[in-house]
């Protein structure tokens, strides 16, 4: 009886669902073992607000001024990635594109691909990175996805550098 609220991380990617269904308050995912990663995606949607402020939030962008998203990474086993796009998903009337970036051939869980255009994001599947630099306003790269105690590393080939061939005033993170 002394909380409005509880904000709960936990290793455990079960714990905030099991507290869900006896709390009498609300709870906010901090982040849950290897499912998700909110607090990582705040922060990268952070980042992105500062480097155009307020645009994200307009409510009407023309189609020319849209940005191009490029992100490396697996959403169906990366929590930062999956988090992220989810995230991205409530911007998507400033998403001209999200280019998926990965050397697997399915990189999202079942229903995850449809669940983010459902949000209104236009999704592409590249596996080239360098092809399509030149094309990004935004390059999110990340090449972990932890499982238990240890780590995945996926698309270890995609790699930037001061020869990639960004475009010029992209954003990397």
């Amino acid at each position: 009886h002394y909380g409005d609220l509880v904000v709960l991380r936990d290793s455990n990617d079960q714990s905030v669902y099991e507290m869900l269904e006896t709390l009498r308050i609300p709870i906010i995912n901090a982040g849950n073992g290897i499912d998700e990663h909110p607090t990582q995606a705040l922060a990268d949607i952070y980042a992105l607000l500062k480097w155009r402020p307020g645009f994200f939030c307009q409510p009407d962008i023309e189609a020319a001024d849209k940005v191009r998203i490029g992100v490396v990474g697996v959403p169906g086993r990366m929590r930062t990635v999956r988090s992220l796009l989810t995230l991205l998903g409530l911007f998507s009337h400033a998403i001209n594109e999200l280019v998926l970036i990965s050397d697997e051939k399915e990189p999202f869980s079942d229903g995850q691909r449809a669940e983010l255009e459902e949000a209104g994001l236009t999704i592409r599947l590249a596996s080239d990175l360098d092809t399509e630099l030149p094309g990004l306003d935004v390059v999110y790269i990340n090449a972990i996805a932890w499982v238990a105690d240890s780590y995945e590393e996926h698309g270890n080939a995609y790699r930037l550098d001061a020869d990639s061939p960004l475009r010029a005033g992209a954003v990397v993170m």
